[in-house]
């Protein structure tokens, strides 16, 4: 017996384009825009090459910034992966009969929650914010009440 890939229905792609690709595409998008060049991604950047390229654009966004919310450039891209990843992996193991399910769904909230805790008791670097935690949370339970 042989096994045919069935490729994923229309609807099946869709979703993932909206619940998936779409919100990480947003989050990096806000993270190269708006935030710090301090961070370690703009050094990768320069390392392949791009660096100037996203400076340039960077410079033309620049005024935007101050009318945005602090809120939607600092915690709205943990959310928005913290909801693709729990939003993937609930569309993964849909409809299956496994209790490990429910642990893999849960590695998004876990991850998201789990760092900005991790933060707070200085285990890992970084500056804990109440506004990711809540927003990683509400994007959570979005994730799975979709």
């Amino acid at each position: 017996m042989t096994t045919r890939l069935v490729p994923p229905r229309r609807s099946e792609a869709f979703a993932t384009l909206v619940h998936v690709v779409i919100p990480l595409i947003l989050g990096g998008a806000i993270y190269l825009l708006w935030r710090g060049p301090s961070l370690l991604m703009f050094k990768w950047l320069s390392v392949a090459g791009v660096g100037r390229s996203v400076n340039y654009v960077r410079t033309i966004v620049t005024s935007s910034a101050m009318s945005l919310p602090q809120w939607m450039i600092f915690s709205l891209p943990d959310a928005l992966w913290v909801y693709a990843l729990t939003s993937y992996l609930r569309r993964v193991w849909s409809g299956s009969a496994s209790r490990g399910r429910f642990i893999w769904i849960a590695c998004g909230p876990a991850i998201g929650i789990g760092s900005e805790l991790a933060q707070a008791v200085k285990i890992m670097p970084g500056t804990f914010d109440i506004s990711d935690l809540v927003s990683c949370a509400a994007a959570s339970f979005l994730a799975l009440a979709v």
